[in-house]
């Protein structure tokens, strides 16, 4: 899901900064993706157990002071960036998106990838929308910055 998250973003910024006409039924399913709530798999199991048994046991110093990273600060980098992610979506689907949208959260939840569609009223408006463009704007600022790590 985060890959097609991503991906939307890419696709909504180019439709919104170019004169190319995209077709409707395309922007609907890429407002879907970026909408998507997406959560952070997170288990911190297996680094409890290789602590318990010895964090040297991984030889390669490099990759050791990667793990310990990962779980010592980036983890909880994650979990807030989640937490920040999904409140902002909320802020988007109840605070943004109604006045600009035909409807919220259309979703085929029967379906394992939950393919969506999101209507935009009028998609010309969009391009000049303040706070349309803040909000998708820093929803993308937010996954490259957490997805390039």
């Amino acid at each position: 899901i985060h890959q097609r998250v991503i991906t939307a973003i890419d696709s909504i910024l180019y439709a919104l900064e170019s004169e190319t006409p995209v077709a409707v039924d395309t922007l609907a399913g890429l407002f879907a993706d970026l909408m998507t709530p997406t959560y952070f798999q997170h288990s911190t199991s297996a680094f409890e157990t290789l602590k318990s048994k010895g964090i040297t046991t991984i030889t390669n110093e490099a990759l050791r002071d990667q793990i310990i990273g990962v779980y010592d600060s980036q983890y909880k980098f994650f979990l807030k960036f989640e937490e920040t992610h999904v409140a902002e979506i909320e802020r988007g689907a109840t605070e943004v998106f109604p006045t600009r949208f035909k409807e919220t959260y259309n979703y085929d939840l029967s379906k394992p990838d939950f393919p969506g569609y999101l209507y935009p009223l009028n998609f010309e408006s969009l391009k000049t929308d303040q706070e349309f463009l803040y909000l998708i704007l820093g929803s993308a600022i937010g996954w490259i910055s957490v997805f390039s790590v």
